[in-house]
């Protein structure tokens, strides 16, 4: 549970937005404190997480977010030919982060290149193609993006006090 009440206290003060690597002098120079407004003990449990999803939604941007959620190919009449969309997935965070596809090899929808790193404040583009294997079928399928901070691929590179949690952005073909 404290684990849980520091990570959303870093997102209440901004100090999520920041790669680890800056969280461990930004602490050490006190220019943020992690301990504002009331105590979580005093806080009721319920309370806690719908503060949370009311802020992460309302009072704060996004470390990282995909342009679409949903991608319709519509009508494709050429069932051997394969069509593309663009997914444009933006890094707002102070740090260098890296997105990774899920990749399903069995599926009709395949996402290039499947692992990107993006620069702070910058946007990466991702071709989603649809190559349909049967004519007259309807297709779907949830393409899932976890993007996490570069200096945190390896776990032997992790300060447990300045670790981050990975994001993730669907989006609907």
């Amino acid at each position: 549970k404290q684990w849980y009440q520091r990570r959303v206290r870093e997102v209440r003060t901004g100090l999520s937005v920041y790669p680890p690597e800056l969280q461990t002098e930004i602490l050490a120079d006190e220019k943020i404190t992690l301990n504002p407004g009331i105590p979580f003990q005093d806080q009721p449990p319920s309370s806690q997480f719908f503060s949370d999803v009311q802020m992460m939604t309302e009072g704060s941007t996004m470390h990282v977010t995909a342009d679409i959620e949903n991608i319709d190919f519509g009508r494709c009449r050429a069932f051997q030919k394969v069509h593309h969309k663009t997914v444009t997935v933006t890094n707002h965070t102070k740090g260098r982060v890296t997105a990774i596809w899920n990749d399903n090899p069995d599926s009709v929808f395949t996402v290039l290149p499947i692992e990107c790193d993006i620069q702070p404040y910058k946007s990466a583009s991702f071709r989603v193609n649809f190559h349909p294997r049967n004519p007259n079928q309807f297709y779907g399928a949830n393409l899932e993006c976890t993007t996490f901070y570069k200096s945190m691929r390896d776990a032997q590179l992790v300060n447990e006090e300045t670790s981050c949690l990975s994001w993730s952005q669907s989006v609907y073909c």
